[in-house]
């Protein structure tokens, strides 16, 4: 009876040991860069975003695949049917996530985004894949304060061994999007001897942008010649944020020295028209 019990012992302690023997597959990391939208009144629109999963394979025994999904929450402020981005002065605007660009279904509650990563071959280490996700607003609003809509959306991950990440998407929604040019540009006069050193004009644009919203103002290109002369426009481009009052950006335009030109008399005249753009 001795020898039985011992033999019985040594059994279990090896099917113990035995899973040991191999590692896992291992998710590390879920993130997002959140979105940022502008927002038109009286319109509905989307944008596109993603959240990332960094999973690792530290063993060419391990599956070469492993499946997550990923669920959303309703936000900070959610009426219980929509998302809402919520204004510094408690006024309020509706949005969703969804789970594709036809805005059709929504990601939240028991919704949920799966995905897989797979190695190929005998490879190993850590592997990172972004998935996509929208942000709609699909119901024509009209908010009544211009600014920042700020929401932010928890997210959590469950791979196949359960377990468990959790990220943050920081929503911001700038309503009503709109940029005006308050103060338009005005032309700038240069006048260059052959061979003589740089020259350099300005003007000035002012525009009225809604507040915290992302801008570039550029100009149509960088550099262009006139009468054999070669001169720069700076910065093509300069992104800001907008104040909800008036902001001015100069434009400096500059004949660098030491050009001959194509002048064949003693003066000429020449001049081009050039665009400037508010992109946002």
């Amino acid at each position: 009876m001795k020898a039985v019990l011992l033999r019985l012992l040594l059994a279990v302690a090896v099917l113990l040991l035995s899973p040991c023997a191999h590692a896992t597959i291992t998710c590390t990391s879920l993130m997002t860069p959140g979105v940022s939208l502008n927002y038109q009144n009286n319109t509905t629109t989307s944008v596109q975003t993603f959240f990332a999963v960094t999973c690792t394979r530290t063993s060419t025994s391990d599956p070469v695949s492993v499946s997550y999904s990923v669920k959303a929450d309703n936000g900070e402020y959610s009426n219980g049917v929509n998302n809402r981005g919520k204004h510094s002065d408690g006024s309020s605007l509706r949005y969703d996530f969804y789970t594709s660009s036809s805005c059709s279904t929504q990601w939240k509650g028991g919704t949920r985004i799966s995905d897989s990563i797979t190695w190929s071959g005998g490879s190993t280490g850590a592997i990172t894949k972004q998935t996509s996700f929208w942000v709609c607003v699909v119901s024509a609003q009209t908010v009544t304060s211009s600014g920042v809509y700020s929401d932010s959306v928890g997210l959590t991950l469950t791979d196949s061994s359960n377990l468990t990440l959790s990220a943050t998407a920081l929503v911001s929604i700038f309503a009503p999007a709109l940029c005006t040019v308050t103060s338009p540009p005005r032309s700038i006069a240069l006048s260059y001897v052959a061979f003589g050193p740089q020259v350099s004009g300005t003007t000035s644009i002012g525009v009225t942008c809604t507040a915290g919203m992302p801008y570039v103002v550029s100009t149509d290109t960088a550099e262009a010649v006139l009468s054999g002369l070669r001169y720069v426009l700076s910065p093509g481009s300069v992104s800001s944020n907008g104040s909800g009052a008036l902001q001015t950006h100069t434009i400096t335009a500059t004949v660098p020295g030491g050009q001959a030109g194509t002048c064949a008399s003693g003066a000429c005249n020449a001049t081009r028209t050039h665009t400037l753009t508010i992109s946002y």
